[in-house]
C-alpha cells in the first residue's frame, strides 16, 4: 500500500493471516453467527489449499498476540474466473467463534440494494507493499491504511477498459493505492454511521501506480452467493 500510515481502525477492520506466514487478509462479517465463522478472502490468490488456521487482530506482521483460530471449510465462488478475475471471492468458515475486542469487531455487510456514490471517501487496509518497485523489504511490519475516493466504474473504465465489470468496484487514483500483499483486505466505507465491507482487495496496477485505481470485488454485487452459503451452513 503506498504511500500510507499506521491502522486506527482496528475496532472495525479485521487483518488476517494464514498459516505460519502471511498469505491474505480478510474480514469478519457481522451477519456471521455469533460473529465467529465466516471471513470473505479473495479466490484469486490460489491458497485454498494452503488454508488451515487464521490469525485474527494482529497488528504487526510478526506478532504473536493474535487470535488463532482453526479453519474448519472453505467455499470458493464457483463463477469465480481466473482470466478475468471476475466474482473474486472465497469464504472461510472458523472452526471455533472469534473472541470480540478492541481488536477484533466485525465489519457490517452492505444490502445488495446499498449504494456507494463515485466520489466517497473510504479506507482500505493491508500489509501489502509500501514501495511501487515491489521490494520484499519493503513490506510494512505494521498494518497499514489509507483513505481512498471512490470511482464510478464508468470512470475507472478509462484506465482499465472492457476489464471493469458490474462485480467490481474501484477507488484510488488520488495519490494512494493498494499494493501487492494487500489481496483479501477490506475497502469499507461508512454508511449510516456504521462501517460497510464495500470491496476486497483483488487487482491493480502491476507498478502500484498511485494514479491508477485498484480493483475490488463488489460486495453487494455479491450479496445473494453469500447468504446463500450463511443460510445453508
Amino acid at each position: 500500500m503506498a504511500p500510507q500510515h499506521h491502522a486506527s481502525l482496528l475496532n472495525t477492520l479485521i487483518p488476517l493471516s494464514l498459516g505460519t506466514h502471511f498469505l491474505s487478509l480478510g474480514s469478519i462479517m457481522a451477519s456471521s453467527p455469533r460473529h465467529s465463522l465466516f471471513l470473505p478472502i479473495p479466490s484469486h490468490t490460489g491458497l485454498l489449499l494452503l488454508l488451515s488456521q487464521a490469525t485474527l487482530g494482529a497488528v504487526q506482521l510478526q506478532e504473536e498476540r493474535g487470535q488463532q483460530c482453526c479453519v474448519l471449510q472453505v467455499f470458493k465462488n464457483p463463477k469465480f474466473n481466473m482470466l478475468t478475475i471476475h466474482d473474486d471471492i472465497t469464504l472461510i468458515k472458523l472452526a471455533t467463534p472469534a473472541q470480540l475486542s478492541d481488536r477484533v469487531s466485525p465489519v457490517c455487510l452492505p444490502k445488495a440494494t446499498d449504494e456507494f456514490p463515485g466520489g466517497m471517501t473510504c479506507v482500505t487496509t493491508g500489509w501489502g507493499l509500501t514501495d511501487p518497485n515491489g521490494t520484499s523489504s519493503h513490506t510494512p511490519a505494521v498494518l497499514q491504511q489509507v483513505a481512498l475516493p471512490l470511482l464510478t466504474n464508468t470512470q475507472c473504465k478509462e484506465f482499465w477498459g472492457f476489464r471493469i465489470r458490474d462485480v467490481m468496484v474501484c477507488a484510488g487514483a488520488d495519490g494512494a493505492t493498494s499494493c501487492m500483499g494487500d489481496s483479501g483486505g477490506p475497502l469499507v466505507c461508512q454508511k449510516d454511521g456504521a462501517w460497510n465491507l464495500v470491496g476486497i482487495v483483488s487487482w491493480g496496477s502491476s507498478t502500484c501506480d498511485t494514479e491508477t485505481p485498484a480493483v475490488y470485488a463488489r460486495v453487494t454485487k455479491l450479496r445473494d452467493w453469500i447468504d446463500s452459503i450463511l443460510e445453508a451452513n
